[in-house]
């Protein structure tokens, strides 16, 4: 969620765009935008475990990170998967750091016992059903 921040409009412009692009870079990286922000799936560590299984996937991502958001730009809205922020998610963090020798390397994906480390689109697909 994007923090709410008071902006002052006046003929037609925005006079604090630098802040709220700031907020923004600050929250969900360089190449995200408001839109992307706003869309991003959101799940907690906590919750997502209950779903590791053979057929589903968990994708450990961070919001700065390309690779991640090249994954989510492919796989956005696939039925088996669940996408947990390791930024705003501590035990997220600790579980990826965990999987990469201390390096909070993403995409980390998990399918059942199975770890991939930035996978691509089409091996995640071969992966999962559907």
């Amino acid at each position: 969620m994007l923090p709410i921040r008071r902006f002052e409009v006046s003929d037609g412009g925005v006079r604090n765009v630098r802040g709220l692009r700031q907020s923004i870079l600050r929250t969900y990286g360089e190449g995200m935008t408001t839109d992307d922000a706003q869309r991003q799936p959101q799940a907690t560590w906590a919750s997502a475990q209950s779903m590791l299984a053979d057929d589903h996937a968990v994708v450990l991502w961070k919001p700065d990170c390309e690779f991640s958001a090249q994954l989510m730009d492919e796989l956005r809205g696939h039925p088996a998967i669940t996408w947990v922020n390791v930024r705003e998610d501590e035990d997220a963090n600790a579980r990826v750091r965990e999987l990469n020798d201390g390096n909070e390397l993403t995409p980390t994906v998990l399918v059942g016992e199975q770890v991939f480390r930035n996978p691509s689109a089409d091996e995640l697909r071969a992966t999962l059903p559907g």
